[in-house]
């Protein structure tokens, strides 16, 4: 089950969060998992033949992306990167 878009609640399944995001197949791939904030509310699509759901408030959060983007990542979360 995956709870979000771009980004997705903790207890989200990673594979299926990532073919959703779109950074790999149901055959496999290589991504970027990087532990964000929580959010206080996540929104449901369907992507890449994977629906998520709506969700609540939750207190930690992951995003997946291609190697190398952690710093878009970081950004868009918030952080200030050097």
């Amino acid at each position: 089950t995956v709870w979000g878009t771009g980004v997705y609640t903790d207890d989200s399944s990673v594979c299926s969060a990532a073919i959703h995001n779109g950074m790999v197949t149901s055959e496999g791939g290589v991504f970027t998992l990087v532990v964000v904030p929580g959010r206080d509310s996540y929104q449901a699509t369907q992507r890449h033949g994977v629906s998520s759901s709506t969700w609540a408030r939750w207190g930690r959060s992951f995003a997946v992306i291609l190697s190398g983007a952690e710093e878009t990542v970081w950004r868009a979360a918030g952080y200030v990167v050097p």
